[in-house]
């Protein structure tokens, strides 16, 4: 997953990852937010370190008063 925090993002941010039925499946980042690139690489695991099955995900960056949404597929 990459993403770009432009310029004028303070604050905390966080990317978090839901199923399509919208229940959490992992937090992946939470920090502070500065302006730039940034990628993480998410293992096919959930909060508790299970690995969840072949499906589409939807993970969501809140930065400052920004927000993104973006749908992806995980294929075993």
């Amino acid at each position: 997953i990459t993403f770009q925090l432009p310029d004028g993002t303070s604050g905390e941010f966080s990317l978090i990852l839901y199923d399509m039925l919208g229940r959490q499946v992992r937090s992946l980042m939470k920090g502070a937010a500065e302006p730039g690139y940034y990628s993480y690489h998410w293992d096919g695991r959930d909060d508790n370190g299970t690995l969840v099955g072949s499906g589409v995900y939807i993970y969501f960056l809140r930065a400052g008063d920004q927000n993104a949404a973006r749908k992806m597929i995980k294929l075993q």
